[in-house]
């Protein structure tokens, strides 16, 4: 086996399981044409979960709490890691919102990372309950209509009510959802980064597209989120030095153009809006290694950057030349 292939998601982390699924929604009045959802719609879980889950009267303090081992609030909002390496901890959950162009049709893909799809019937409770508290800054009321299954190789589910809650007993593993490449070796893959890329070295953001820093940071994300969700070892010293030197042994030529999205949040606890800016745009990398599809794959199912959770640093790659051959 070709050294480059020993380190891939697939061989690294294959068997986490991830569980992906979609609600379908209904705005019952509008919402700013320029709001990025994401964070509203983390904003209200967190809210709704809290009032759910909490058995204390006032809710005390969470850091001081006798339960906060075993509460879905703090194990999907607050968990810190104790391995080394990673203790500023990924959520294992992405929250990815899309929304018509006329704005009232929403819909929402959850991401589940290993045991945290345990908690999707409290997320779903918390945001059945969430329908009349609203969404935003302007609190806009909404009816969420049914669940979806989202299956790998684009495939869905049939449409359910959330009167029942479906069990999924056996999400599907990591390497089901990086499937392989249209054509055995693509000579081109187009990247488009579709929600604000937040990547920070040394303390700042990276204003400018790195691309071995881009795949470092995913490949650190994998890694954390198999270690504290999955029950994985950490990649170790020897195949981070491996791993790290595939990502600086040349990516093939790459054309692109990446602008600054200069995106703020508001947030409700602290009264004031939060810059999230990062960059967006596109990518083609002509006569990459073999290795970049699966890894690419890997962006798209997981996020890559600060505040992946509410559906930043958003990632879609396709093979132009595989579709072009098909129309």
């Amino acid at each position: 086996m070709k050294d480059s292939l020993r380190f891939l998601p697939s061989s690294l982390a294959g068997d986490l399981p991830v569980l992906k699924c979609r609600i379908l929604a209904e705005l019952e009045g509008e919402i700013e044409p320029e709001a990025y959802l994401g964070s509203a719609w983390r904003g209200v879980l967190g809210w709704e979960l809290q009032k759910l889950v909490c058995p204390f009267e006032g809710r005390p303090r969470c850091e001081q709490c006798i339960v906060r081992d075993h509460c879905p609030l703090i194990l999907l909002f607050d968990q810190r890691s104790e391995l080394p390496g990673l203790l500023d901890s990924p959520r294992g959950y992405i929250l990815m919102p899309t929304r018509d162009n006329a704005g009232r049709s929403v819909s929402l893909e959850i991401t589940l990372v290993g045991d945290c799809s345990r908690f999707l019937p409290v997320i779903l409770k918390a945001f059945e309950r969430a329908q009349r508290s609203g969404l935003g800054r302007a609190r806009v009321r909404f009816r969420v209509s049914a669940l979806q299954e989202i299956l790998p190789a684009g495939g869905s589910g049939e449409p359910e009510a959330l009167d029942r809650v479906p069990v999924y007993e056996s999400p599907p593993a990591l390497r089901d959802w990086l499937g392989r490449p249209p054509e055995a070796a693509p000579e081109e893959l187009q990247v488009d980064v579709l929600t604000p890329l937040r990547l920070r070295k040394q303390g700042k953001n990276v204003g400018v597209i790195d691309w071995p820093f881009f795949f470092a940071t995913l490949a650190r994300r994998v890694e954390a989120l198999a270690a504290l969700f999955g029950e994985r070892d950490p990649f170790g010293k020897e195949v981070w030095q491996r791993v790290t030197a595939q990502f600086g042994n040349g990516l093939g030529r790459i054309d692109g153009r990446f602008e600054w999205d200069d995106y703020q949040r508001y947030s409700n606890r602290q009264h004031k809006k939060i810059p999230m800016g990062g960059l967006v745009g596109t990518a083609r990398f002509r006569e990459p290694p073999p290795w970049v599809w699966e890894w690419l794959r890997a962006a798209e199912l997981f996020h890559v950057g600060k505040g992946a959770a509410m559906g930043l640093g958003a990632v879609r790659v396709s093979c132009p030349s595989f579709m072009e051959g098909r129309v």
